[in-house]
């Protein structure tokens, strides 16, 4: 089993020039997007240590990161609801990543990625049943690792570098490697397998400390611990006092924490053996230098320990061990369906969900709802645009294809579409790209939150030409001058300042000083509404329901006699859904308010924003006078 690790080592390069060739761009998008949630990064044995890597990029930059196992998320789950989460496996097909991912998927997190060294993978085929699980497969030329993870390894702590960084100066790295391999050879000399190593690392190099550990325990080539610098000073050190005759030290330092690991080295008796594994790399780069170079460490210890890390063999217990089966242990029983707990846990959270009375209550209200949304007849659906029926990562290509044909049966069935949008023309002339014209009467558009009402064939709408609102223009005045020289755009329209934040490290700070700002000033009678991508200011009077009466009198025009729903993504104020769906009927494809009766979301588990509209519109079904919204309990 496995390969030669040296054959491995020999291939280092061609990978790291294989990755410098990778397009990117979807995961750079995917990591971006979560610079405002709390993210856990998830792997077992050899891709830990690319967790703790990109964990520790993750706080760079700001944003609070946690590596766990697999085994780990069971006990941290409370803490998951918004969080954003990156499973990390090379192979993607072992138990424990898959049970984690099952495990999340549960906890309505934010968004769920998945990154493998494979194609076609177990994990990346279940991911692909969750529209909020994406999935990113990097079919490594290296073929597959032997016992340890090595190249495929090498491939993640490149794939991050070039995600927040820049992968360079590769020739460096091999110079590197040639210069310490006669320093790694004099280390490895004077000491024997039954040597205690103590790696010691700060920060950047943590990942690194991981992997020598993981490696050096998997393929029991010696003992070995780890600590950072100034936690082996808390009492570790008293190992090399104890047993000074069998012990040694490896020393990872970099331009950050090399002053510190001098100061450290010299105060350690001068017999004890040790080796520093340097880098003068700039951070990430430094990473993947050491990585290279303590490969070489690993080598030569496993010809110390006579085995080879590439192939040390596996006992029967092992694969035993590995392929352990135990989700069944975890396995938990609701006293609800498994609809109505995923809707209820997306209202309440996973801290009042194991109150036994507050689960009964809540499923109460849910069964009412339901009772409630089922027996409605419908003539009207009115939707959100950004978010619901389009997705906000690809909102320039408008309504996806999934949504079109379903608008398109509604109307063909008779029936009327609204739609609330902060948008404006653009959202009628993408509606006007797949909609046939005969139905642009039964299509109602209301503008920048409702502002301005229209058919979807009134083509002079919105009229920008006409003057803005004084409430609008003296908060455009204001707040132009306030964000002078911060990254935000500020449009005015008649009815509506929008505002984006381009900002990517003080978005929040950004969007509380806008907030802010605007409630300072009393006298301004506006309103704030947030959606994915911008701020929207607008008047007090307007609101998204004034499109509920216009539809209502068109519905009387026509003949038509039901109710209305109203399907949105932000439920939650200040979200700009939250009017829309404070209506007696209304769903949710994402966030929800804490209204019993009303503003629920029911999708399935893992499905959010356009897939869950698409959930909802396929539970339709047609009648002669009116809709019905089907689904079961």
């Amino acid at each position: 089993m496995g390969k030669p690790f040296t054959e491995e080592l020999k291939l280092n390069y061609d990978l790291l020039n294989w990755v410098s060739e990778l397009n990117l761009d979807a995961l750079k998008k995917s990591i971006e997007s979560c610079r405002n949630t709390t993210v856990y990064i998830i792997g077992s044995g050899g891709s830990l240590s690319a967790c703790y890597l990109l964990e520790f990029l993750f706080e760079q930059i700001g944003v609070v990161a946690k590596s766990v196992t697999p085994l780990e998320v069971m006990y941290s789950k409370k803490n998951f609801s918004g969080s954003s989460f990156f499973l990390v496996s090379s192979s993607g097909k072992n138990k424990d990543i898959l049970f984690a991912f099952k495990s999340i998927i549960k906890e309505n997190p934010k968004a769920l990625h998945t990154i493998c060294m494979a194609k076609g993978s177990p994990l990346s085929k279940l991911s692909d049943l969750y529209s909020k699980a994406k999935v990113y497969e990097y079919e490594i030329p290296t073929g597959r690792d032997g016992f340890l993870a090595t190249n495929s390894l090498l491939a993640y702590f490149a794939i991050f570098t070039r995600v927040f960084s820049e992968l360079k100066a590769l020739n460096v790295l091999k110079e590197n490697v040639r210069d310490i391999s006669k320093t790694i050879k004099e280390f490895s000399d004077k000491i024997d397998a039954s040597y205690t190593l103590f790696v010691l690392y700060s920060g950047s190099s943590k990942c690194v400390a991981m992997d020598i550990e993981s490696k050096c325990i998997e393929a029991s080539l010696c003992d070995l611990t780890t600590a950072d610098y100034r936690n082996f000073g808390h009492g570790r050190h008293n190992w090399f006092d104890k047993r000074p005759q069998n012990s040694a030290i490896v020393l990872l330092t970099n331009n950050i924490d090399r002053s510190l690991a001098e100061k450290t080295i010299k105060v350690l008796p001068e017999a004890i053996p040790s080796i520093i594994i340097d880098s003068k790399c700039q951070f990430p780069m430094s990473s993947i230098d050491q990585l290279l170079q303590s490969f070489r460490l690993v080598q030569e210890l496993g010809k110390n320990a006579n085995i080879d890390p590439g192939r040390p063999g596996v006992p029967e217990f092992g694969r035993k061990l590995y392929n352990l089966s135990y989700y069944s242990i975890f396995k938990e029983k609701f006293s609800v369906s498994t609809r109505a707990y995923n809707s209820i846990y997306r209202k309440i959270g996973a801290l009042d969900i194991v109150n036994p009375k507050l689960l009964k209550a809540w499923n109460k209200n849910y069964e009412n709802f339901i009772k409630k949304i089922k027996s409605e007849k419908l003539t009207t659906i009115i939707f959100d645009f950004d978010g619901t029926l389009c997705s906000s990562l690809k909102r320039y290509e408008g309504v996806d294809n999934k949504i079109k044909s379903r608008l398109i049966e509604i109307l063909e069935n008779g029936f009327l579409v609204g739609i609330s949008t902060g948008r404006g023309k653009s959202a009628r002339e993408n509606l006007q790209t797949f909609i046939p014209e005969k139905f642009y009467d039964n299509v109602f558009i209301s503008y920048y939150n409702g502002f301005e009402i229209g058919s979807l064939g009134q083509n002079e709408l919105p009229n920008l030409k006409q003057d803005a609102e004084e409430s609008i223009l003296k908060s455009y005045e204001i707040l132009k001058s306030k964000l002078k020289g911060y990254e935000a755009s500020i449009e005015l329209r008649p009815g509506q300042i929008t505002i984006e934040i381009e900002s990517k490290n003080n978005a929040v700070k950004l969007k509380s000083y806008i907030r802010g700002t605007i409630l300072s000033h009393a006298d301004l009678n506006v309103q704030i509404l947030e959606s994915d991508h911008s701020i929207d200011i607008i008047p007090r009077n307007t609101s998204k329901l004034s499109i509920v009466n216009f539809c209502k009198q068109q519905e009387k025009t026509l003949g038509l006699k039901g109710s209305y729903l109203c399907i949105g993504d932000k439920g939650m104020w200040p979200g700009n859904d939250y009017k829309l769906l404070g209506t007696s009927l209304s769903l949710s494809v994402d966030e929800v308010s804490l209204e019993r009766d009303t503003c629920w979301n029911l999708a399935s588990l893992g499905l959010s924003n356009v897939e869950a509209t698409e959930e909802y519109l396929s539970k339709i079904r047609f009648y002669k006078n009116h809709m019905k919204f089907e689904i079961n309990k």
